[in-house]
Parts: C-alpha cells; sequence; structure tokens
C-alpha cells in the first residue's frame, strides 16, 4: 500500500511538471516565438532547474517505489489456514496486574528490505493471566492502542485462538501469551460506536490481524509445525 501511495504522487507531481517543460522548450526552441534571447536565457535556466528538480523527486520516491521487501512470504492459503484452525473461546480479564510485562504494551516489529534499509513498525498488545484457562494471553491489536482505552471496564470477553497454538505448551506463559488477534466484548463493546458486534468490520480486521501476525511476529519453526500439521491431516 505504501508503494502504491509513493506511485500516485509521483505521477502526480510528474504530469504537471512534464508539460511545464515540454512549453518551456517549444518556446525555447520555436525560431517564431515572440520572446527575445534575453527572455529565452530565462526560460532555459527556468526548464533546467525543474529538470533537475524532476530528477530529485524522482530519486526520492523511487526509494520507496522500488525498495524490496525481504519479509517473510505468506501465502492466502496458509492465513486461511490458521483461521480454519481458530475458534472462540470466552473469558473474564483480569485487571490484576503485579508484573510489569502485563497490561498495555508497545511493541515494534523490524521491516527488513536489505542489509541497511530497515523500518520499524510499532503496535500494541494487552497482556493478563486469564484463571479459567491457567494461561496468559496477549490481546493483540494493529489498529492503534485506543482499541484498549475500555478493556477494563468489560468484564466477559470472547477471544478467537487459533487451537494448534493455544494447545502447544510452550504458549501460555508470560514470557510467550498466546496470541489473541480478535476479541470483542460478549455483551458490551470493547470498540466504540458498537464495533464488536459489526460483524464484517470483525472479520476484515481479522483477517488483516492473522496476516500481520504470521508474515512479521509468528515464529518461523512455529509457522513450520502448523504447515507440517496440516500436511499429516
Amino acid at each position: 500500500m505504501k508503494n502504491m501511495n509513493s506511485a500516485l504522487i509521483l505521477i502526480i507531481i510528474c504530469i504537471p511538471v512534464i508539460i511545464i517543460i515540454l512549453i518551456g522548450i517549444s518556446l525555447v526552441f520555436y525560431k517564431e516565438t515572440i520572446l527575445g534571447n534575453g527572455q529565452k536565457k530565462k526560460i532555459a535556466g527556468f526548464v533546467f532547474a525543474i529538470i533537475v528538480l524532476l530528477l530529485f523527486l524522482l530519486s526520492l520516491f523511487s526509494q520507496d517505489l522500488f525498495r524490496k521487501n525481504l519479509n517473510r512470504k505468506i501465502s492466502g492459503e496458509q492465513i486461511n489456514r490458521y483461521i480454519r484452525e481458530s475458534t472462540e473461546i470466552e473469558d473474564s480479564l483480569s485487571i490484576d496486574l503485579p508484573n510489569q510485562k502485563l497490561g498495555k504494551q508497545k511493541k515494534t516489529i523490524m521491516l527488513k528490505y536489505s542489509e541497511t534499509d530497515t523500518e520499524l513498525y510499532y503496535y500494541y498488545d494487552y497482556v493478563y493471566y486469564s484463571k479459567k484457562y491457567n494461561k496468559y494471553f496477549s490481546l493483540i491489536s494493529f489498529e492503534g492502542e485506543d482499541v484498549f482505552n475500555r478493556i477494563t471496564e468489560v468484564k466477559n470477553i470472547v477471544l478467537t485462538v487459533n487451537k494448534n497454538i493455544f494447545n502447544n505448551s510452550s504458549y501460555g506463559t508470560i514470557d510467550n501469551p498466546v496470541p489473541i488477534l480478535r476479541f470483542m466484548g460478549k455483551n458490551e463493546s470493547i470498540r466504540y460506536d458498537n464495533q464488536d458486534f459489526d460483524k464484517a468490520y470483525m472479520n476484515k480486521r481479522y483477517v488483516g490481524n492473522v496476516t500481520k501476525y504470521m508474515k512479521f511476529i509468528l515464529p518461523e519453526k512455529d509457522l513450520e509445525n502448523m504447515s507440517n500439521l496440516e500436511n499429516t491431516k
């Protein structure tokens, strides 16, 4: 999406600039023009400056437009498999946060385009301990931190969890909580404007969250294990 925006901006800038350059060139070189030599030189200088500016803009935007994404590639089938193997569970959110690793945290993902070209991407999570399941859960948000503004006001919540990860004994600790990529209030909405109960919105958000999680966060070994489990079925 970022590359598409860069390309659109580049096109919007280039079209009028190229038109100005062509008009300027025609005025300078057209023999029958009424302009004197002094005016032609000024126009030529202006055209030259515009060309230099255009070349600078091209080099600036091409860094985003043509940079390669070296991050993990995830197929549509892998995303669909993760969603197919997910289920909903109910829980009550604990607001007892005795450890600094609990509660809302700001996390960082390193996006890699080359050995020297990297970019930071931020997301948020809310980690809590579930007495019902005897596990730590991480409510992950790629939609900003505002989604957690009312989190402690909602007692009963519905969580969508991948069954393979939920049953994996290496998940559920305070250092490696079970990732929750869709969460909502059961009787009252965590999000404003009752978005929790907008099924189309929540489904679209869930697909996007799964895509980002599998692409940037899920450990490679766990991704391979999930693929191996699918192949044995």
